[in-house]
């Protein structure tokens, strides 16, 4: 039976309400933990941003724009198997607007909203132990995507603020993979660059700088079998997957000469307007990393791999790291946790070396700090 509670006001917060109806317990009684939750963030701004790059009339923007406002307000509760759809407001108590349930062995870690390429809808992400990721359209409840690539569970995903097609996902691989919905799954991009094999690397005089392009063993070479540093998903295991979604940039770690995460990557955050990612794990580091610029519509050709930050520490906390978030361009607020957790807000320093207006984003001999900073 439904169940609303009413929570008083305290040191000036209050909280809306509470509701238990869409939280039924198993048959023995239990009630599965709820492991993530992602309020709708998007609105007209969003869709005007997308339709200026698409050139939209202003009627198509409209109705964009009103199909968003419906969501307005609109949570998403990740919970085992299953999501919930909870509408939320000051004035009415949560109601249960709609549920999505997956294969009973799932055990949902994240969820994120996005945008659909095609309808310019709401889409839903999530993932959790099956390492995979799913893309689910909320109005017509369908699957638009169903992305395999990451060789274990999947912790977090993270949407790009700039452009709502583009997402990433962290694992615990140790690595991160950055997807874009406008390609499908069965698209094909170029081989990777970065790293080269015995047989195509480059002499040593056309290597740059710290990030030097040094032989590689064979295990840090990219596989085609999929996990931390697979390019590609072996056809065996049913290949990258279905629909909408394919990865395009590997961020990696655990490899020889790597900078890389050497544990479960737990968190990421993309800079809200500079081409960055912030990651968090339980190697207890935190770490930021350079990316290619990405604009809207602009699909990537070429698989990227890169396994070297141009940040990283140890020493900012003592355990392993949960939770990472850009407050402003420069300024971070990271948690840890364990017997010393801690929240820490601290200054990365070098946002304007690695991101002046006119550095060249395919530059990769600057110098980068992924040797551990005190």
């Amino acid at each position: 039976m439904s169940q609303n509670i009413e929570y008083a006001a305290h040191q000036g917060f209050r909280i809306a309400a509470l509701s238990r109806a869409a939280i039924t317990p198993t048959p023995d009684g239990q009630v599965e933990a709820l492991s993530s939750v992602a309020y709708f963030p998007f609105n007209r701004a969003t869709i005007e941003k997308l339709s200026v790059d698409t050139g939209a009339p202003e009627p198509l923007l409209n109705a964009r724009a009103k199909l968003l406002d419906a969501w307005k307000g609109v949570m998403a509760v990740a919970r085992g198997n299953e999501i919930l759809l909870l509408q939320t407001s000051l004035r009415e108590l949560l109601v249960p607007k709609g549920k999505k349930l997956l294969d009973p062995k799932e055990s949902l870690k994240c969820v994120a909203w996005a945008i659909d390429p095609q309808t310019f809808g709401p889409l839903l992400l999530f993932a959790g132990d099956q390492a995979i990721i799913y893309a689910w359209d909320p109005i017509s409840n369908k699957m638009k995507g169903i992305m395999r690539g990451h060789g274990g569970p999947i912790y977090d995903i993270a949407v790009l603020p700039t452009n709502p097609f583009i997402f990433a996902s962290a694992s615990r691989d140790k690595s991160v993979r950055v997807h874009d919905l406008t390609l499908q799954a069965s698209s094909t991009l170029l081989e990777a660059a970065w790293p080269i094999t015995a047989s195509t690397k480059r002499p040593q005089s056309e290597r740059g700088g710290r990030q030097g392009r040094g032989q590689l063993e064979p295990k840090d070479m990219i596989g085609a079998i999929g996990g931390p540093f697979g390019s590609q998903v072996s056809s065996s295991l049913g290949g990258e997957g279905l629909g909408s979604g394919k990865c395009f940039l590997i961020l990696r770690g655990n490899s020889k000469g790597s900078g890389g995460h050497n544990a479960s990557v737990l968190a990421i955050a993309f800079h809200p307007s500079e081409p960055f990612i912030a990651t968090a794990g339980v190697d207890n580091c935190v770490k930021i990393w350079r990316v290619p610029e990405i604009r809207a519509l602009a699909a990537p050709r070429r698989l990227i791999v890169q396994d070297k930050p141009v940040f990283s520490s140890s020493c900012v906390h003592e355990s392993y790291v949960t939770s990472i978030y850009w407050l402003s361009p420069d300024v971070l607020a990271s948690k840890s946790c364990g017997p010393n957790a801690t929240v820490v807000l601290w200054k990365w320093l070098e946002l304007q070396r690695f991101s002046p207006k006119d550095l060249n984003a395919s530059v990769r001999h600057l110098p980068t700090d992924y040797n551990d900073n005190s």
